[in-house]
């Protein structure tokens, strides 16, 4: 990990790790917010996306994430870009079929119309970096933005939870 964040050895990590076993498909876009070392933007690719954006707004963690990127083989599936995400500005390259978020409940409410609005109708969204006493208001607000509550993750204090946002209909 370097001077970043992500190691595998976090239970939220870990959280995101099974859940995204079971929704990435291949030849999906996707985005990781708050990528840190890019664990989890480089295990979406070798589960088979073909394209993912690992934003990360610290450099250092971005220097790290680049070499881990390289050092796993998957430099020609995932860009790391150092940025900012910020209220309701959609992610770059959006929309994608998935996003992943491993940040905290006070980083994640802010952005979360952003997240919203970058994704495909029907794309899903891992939630991550949540106490498991915060959880509850994580799942008010993201239902009320119309996703649909898949499932969770749960390991000690630390909650992570899948979304679907509901397709449109016509």
């Amino acid at each position: 990990p370097g001077m970043a964040f992500g190691t595998a050895e976090h239970p939220t990590t870990r959280g995101c790790l099974r859940i995204l076993d079971g929704l990435v498909n291949d030849g999906d876009r996707l985005a990781d917010v708050g990528a840190g070392s890019g664990i989890l933007s480089i295990a979406a690719a070798q589960l088979g996306a073909k394209e993912v954006l690992a934003l990360e707004m610290d450099a250092m963690s971005c220097e790290t994430a680049l070499e881990n990127v390289a050092r796993n083989g998957v430099q020609d599936r995932v860009e790391i870009r150092q940025a900012l995400v910020e209220g309701d500005v959609p992610l770059p390259g959006s929309p994608y079929q998935g996003i992943v978020a491993n940040l905290q409940s006070h980083i994640i409410l802010p952005i979360l119309s952003s997240l919203l609005g970058s994704l495909d109708p029907g794309g899903w969204l891992i939630l991550s970096g949540i106490l498991a006493e915060q959880h509850e208001g994580i799942l008010a607000a993201a239902q009320a933005g119309g996703l649909i509550h898949l499932g969770e993750d749960r390991e000690g204090d630390w909650w992570t939870g899948a979304f679907r946002l509901r397709p449109h209909l016509p």
